[in-house]
C-alpha cells in the first residue's frame, strides 16, 4: 500500500486488473489498495466497467457500493452504460455492476432496466424475464411494472390458475 501511493500510475495499472479478476482474495487486496489511492473511487469505477469475471465485479461492487452516493455524475453514467451492455450479454456481471447504480441513481437504474427488458422481450425472453424481476423485487418499481409482469406470467402457458393450485 505504501509503495502504491508513492507510485499511484504504475499501481493503478497492475491492481486494476487483478481487481477484476477471478480470484478473490487477490480481488479484495487489489480493491483496497485501488480505494486508498488519490482518486480509488475512479480507478474502481474503471475496473468494474471493464469487468467480465462476476467475482471480480462482486468484490467491486461491494466497494463501491457504500461510497456510490458519493461517485460523480459521469462515473455514474459510465457505470449504467456499461450494465446496459452487459445485461445483453452476462447477466451476472451486470447485476454486480448494477448494485452500486441502484444507491447512486436508483431512477436511472429502474429505467435501465425497463428499458433493456422490453428490448429483449421478443429476442430473449428468458433474460427479459430475469431482468424485470430483478425491477419488480426492489422498491424502486412502479406498480405498473409489477401489474406489468403479473399479466406477462400469466399469459404464458403452464399455470393452473384453480384456487387449489394457489395454496
Amino acid at each position: 500500500a505504501e509503495l502504491a501511493k508513492r507510485k499511484a500510475k504504475e499501481a493503478v495499472k497492475v491492481l486494476v486488473p487483478v481487481a477484476r479478476g477471478g480470484d478473490r482474495a487477490r480481488a479484495e487486496a487489489a480493491a483496497r489498495v485501488l480505494s486508498s489511492l488519490p482518486g480509488g473511487n475512479t480507478h474502481l469505477v474503471d475496473a468494474l466497467v471493464d469487468a467480465e469475471e462476476e467475482v471480480g465485479a462482486q468484490v467491486l461492487a461491494e466497494v463501491l457500493t457504500p461510497m456510490a452516493s458519493e461517485l460523480p455524475k459521469k462515473d455514474v453514467q459510465r457505470l449504467l452504460k456499461a450494465a446496459e451492455l452487459q445485461l445483453g450479454k452476462h447477466f451476472a456481471v451486470a447485476r454486480r455492476m448494477l448494485e452500486p447504480i441502484k444507491r447512486a441513481d436508483p431512477e436511472g437504474w429502474a429505467e435501465v432496466l425497463r428499458d433493456k427488458a422490453k428490448a429483449l422481450a421478443k429476442k430473449d425472453e428468458v433474460r427479459a424475464d430475469l431482468i424485470t424481476q430483478l425491477l419488480v423485487r426492489s422498491v424502486d418499481a412502479t406498480p405498473d411494472d409489477r401489474y406489468a409482469f403479473a399479466t406477462q406470467q400469466l399469459a404464458r402457458p403452464g399455470h393452473d390458475l384453480h384456487p387449489r393450485a394457489r395454496q
